[in-house]
């Protein structure tokens, strides 16, 4: 079968990544703590089988019809807010991990809200394969999680350079 993959594992990573964001963490690992998580997300993506593949294996049938309830939150005033809470939780992280006085206003508040943005569109853009997944609908899933890669990777890839530049770029 072309599409053996830990889809737990996979399930297991996006909702640790859910759960960080979730969280109302602000301590000076939290930045670090969401880059890793992140970049694990993203490693694991770019080693999944391709939705073509899941497609074939399905016998290229249609995925089933019953109706799984997606309200994943998508008000942009709740949008607006979260990604708000978020660039304050990030950027209060980097400045608790940096000496006083180390980091300049301007590029951490940028980078941050970089950050921030990246890491609500891949939650996001995971959140639709989870519910599938937590409804015990795995091949829509792993085809939800694999044919959005193209979109959430290259928001993951922006999310995790903005976050390596929080934490170590030159200043």
């Amino acid at each position: 079968m072309a599409t053996d993959f830990d889809w737990t594992g996979f399930q297991a990573l996006a909702k640790r990544l859910d759960d960080l964001l979730a969280g109302e963490r602000e301590d000076d690992e939290f930045a670090n703590d969401l880059r890793r998580a992140l970049t694990f997300v993203y490693t694991a993506g770019i080693t999944m089988p391709t939705a073509g593949d899941i497609y074939e294996d399905s016998g290229g049938e249609a995925f089933a019809d019953r109706a799984v309830d997606l309200n994943l939150g998508s008000d942009p005033a709740k949008m607006e807010a979260a990604l708000a809470e978020l660039v304050a939780r990030v950027a209060h992280s980097v400045e608790a991990a940096q000496p006083e006085g180390d980091v300049d206003a301007d590029s951490l508040q940028d980078l941050a809200e970089l950050a921030a943005t990246g890491l609500l569109d891949v939650q996001q853009s995971l959140a639709t394969g989870s519910a599938y997944f937590d409804d015990g609908r795995l091949g829509e899933a792993s085809w939800e999680w694999s044919f959005q890669f193209d979109e959430w990777g290259a928001q993951a890839l922006s999310a995790i350079s903005a976050l390596h530049e929080l934490l170590w770029g030159a200043r």
